[in-house]
């Protein structure tokens, strides 16, 4: 297997989305460019789904408890 890598320089060219992609899991859930290349890049689609899964559970006000992903 190829380890992935993933630099914070890499980053720096995600500063809003040209495009929104809905998770496969939790199809509420939107993410970014700049997430999917965090996913690509980096083998973190587990980390979209750990993310998507806790927005799935929200406070009692509608609020989600973790940030970093879209909910629509």
């Amino acid at each position: 297997m190829t380890e992935k890598t993933l630099k914070a320089k890499d980053l720096d060219q995600f500063t809003g989305t040209g495009h929104w992609y809905r998770h496969g899991l939790v199809r509420t859930i939107l993410f970014t460019d700049g997430a999917k290349h965090v996913a690509d890049a980096g083998g973190a689609y587990w980390l979209l789904d750990e993310i998507a899964i806790a927005q799935a559970y929200r406070d009692g006000r509608g609020r989600s408890r973790v940030s970093g992903l879209a909910s629509k």
